[in-house]
């Protein structure tokens, strides 16, 4: 059995010996119980501090919480160096100080922000790494939006598990799935449809994920986003819709899709313009005799 002990003498836990092998284990049984990340945790063992490969052994151990220690903007940096790198081994040893994962760097980058690696995500997040914090510039850019527009799955994936706010935009009103549209990532758009994203959500221009796929043309997207539900003729500021969109930038396919859907071929936008106007304006002759017929 081990029996966990405060510095002033108060039993924290008794944790049978069984159920753990390494400090490590028993730090994150008494993250579990205290809410506190073991990268803040120190176990004692006769007043020495034991390492988190150590294995455990029957003991009486005590246990003490540590703050974050005030990092530079040197030491923000070198945080974030470390995630981008993809280094677990460098990330863990830093968070181990304890750093702060929260810390902007100098170019207002949080480390999971910056995160490609589910691995070093998942550390983050077990450090406390804020799920929805920012980044500290005009872009207010989320992580959940940098994994979806590096086309990281498994970030992806982890942080909307890990419950982050799916539909969170950056200044330009651009949510996730705008982005996972953007970018083409088909798998990651089903991720954050399967997610019961915000599916008809416009930013600052009042363009939806679908007027997106139609600009770029990508026909598995604007099918997943048709599938599930989504608005076909609500129109951006300018008046235009998904169909003009296609229209406007020739993609033949796409224009095919929204009219087998049942998209309203002859709304005009503010101008006046029909898509069939549009495709004929910018020499998309095969557009404009499909949605001529």
């Amino acid at each position: 059995m081990l029996r966990i002990w405060s510095i002033s003498g108060h039993e924290m836990a008794h944790v049978p010996l069984a159920e753990v092998s390494t400090v490590r284990n028993l730090k994150e049984r008494l993250a579990q119980l205290h809410g506190v990340p073991r990268f803040r945790q120190r176990l004692l063992d006769d007043g020495e501090s034991l390492q988190d490969t150590a294995t455990v052994h029957p003991a009486d151990l005590q246990l003490v919480f540590l703050n974050y220690s005030e990092a530079s903007l040197e030491q923000a940096a070198e945080l974030t160096a470390a995630v981008g790198h993809g280094s677990v081994s460098e990330v863990e040893e830093i968070l181990q100080r304890p750093q702060d994962p929260n810390q902007a760097d100098a170019d207002g980058n949080t480390p999971l922000i910056v995160a490609e690696n589910a691995e070093i995500a998942s550390l983050l997040l077990e450090a406390g790494a804020d799920k929805d914090q920012s980044s500290c510039d005009s872009n207010r850019r989320t992580a959940l939006g940098q994994a979806v527009q590096g086309g990281h799955l498994e970030v992806v994936n982890l942080l909307l598990e890990a419950g982050a706010d799916k539909d969170l935009a950056n200044s330009h009103g651009t949510t996730p799935l705008m982005l996972a549209a953007a970018y083409g990532h088909v798998d990651i758009t089903g991720s954050l449809l399967e997610a019961d994203v915000g599916i008809d959500l416009t930013d600052v221009r009042g363009i939806t994920a679908l007027m997106i796929a139609a600009i770029t043309g990508n026909v598995e997207i604007g099918s997943l986003l048709l599938t599930a539900g989504v608005k076909k003729d609500v129109a951006c500021r300018g008046g235009g819709t998904a169909l003009m969109f296609a229209a406007r930038y020739g993609k033949v396919d796409f224009v095919r899709l929204l009219l087998q859907a049942g998209a309203v071929r002859d709304m005009p936008n503010n101008q006046g313009k029909t898509a069939s106007v549009l495709a004929a304006e910018h020499g998309h002759v095969e557009a404009a005799s499909l949605l001529s017929a």
